[in-house]
């Protein structure tokens, strides 16, 4: 199995940022962090077309104290094609470069809107929590048979 596993979340901030759902979203990333039980990377990511770099930054010192373990915002194009996340959460309408080429994500929550983003989240928690647990089970199996 794997010693590691790269459990991780990409959000597009424009989705919910300076929004009605931006509190809604914020809360649930909380959540997030006290359901899954390993550290995990939470990476957002704008369209410069539509936000500008001035709002995310003082996005995240609104919500720094939500924000734990390994945090990262980029520009929609400087994510390349080797930017792997465990989950993501697409905007159809705004898609990542090279989307139709390249797959960054092995599981993808697709909405167009702000407020739907905590049931796309509520299915990361339970796909990152059952991939630990398996890694678990099988790091117990192979350390009851070395003994």
């Amino acid at each position: 199995m794997y010693e590691r596993f790269n459990i991780s979340l990409r959000l597009p901030l424009h989705l919910f940022m300076e929004q009605d759902s931006e509190q809604i979203v914020v809360d649930k990333i909380k959540e997030c962090y006290s359901k899954i039980t390993s550290s995990w990377t939470l990476k957002f990511w704008m369209d410069s077309d539509i936000i500008n770099a001035k709002n995310v930054v003082e996005f995240s010192k609104r919500h720094e104290d939500a924000f734990k373990h390994r945090v990262s915002f980029k520009p929609k194009e400087n994510i390349n094609v080797n930017d792997y996340v465990l989950f993501e959460v697409e905007d159809p309408n705004n898609p990542l470069p090279s989307s139709d080429s390249f797959i960054r994500s092995r599981y993808t929550y697709k909405t167009q809107v702000g407020e739907l983003i905590p049931k796309g989240l509520d299915d990361y928690i339970k796909i990152s929590n059952f991939i630990l647990s398996v890694n678990q089970r099988k790091t117990t199996e192979i350390s009851r048979q070395s003994r």
